[in-house]
């Protein structure tokens, strides 16, 4: 398995750099984010996939188990 880069970081700490990634993000692009960056870091956190362009917000299906 891979390291995230979030391995070493406390929740408070993922929040920060994900709203420091969406406000950038929102910089170098012109574009406003569809929602604040703390709304969108709290929806990622949880597993959420939010569309940047659009605000849309994707579910990921949660895994089928498989039978034995």
């Amino acid at each position: 398995m891979s390291k995230s880069t979030f391995d070493n970081l406390t929740e408070n700490e993922v929040r920060t750099v994900i709203v420091h990634d969406l406000r950038q993000w929102a910089a170098e692009t012109g574009r406003p984010l569809p929602y604040p960056a703390h709304h969108i870091a709290e929806l990622e956190m949880v597993g959420a996939i939010v569309d940047l362009e659009t605000g849309a917000v994707t579910w990921p299906a949660p895994a089928e188990a498989v039978p034995a």
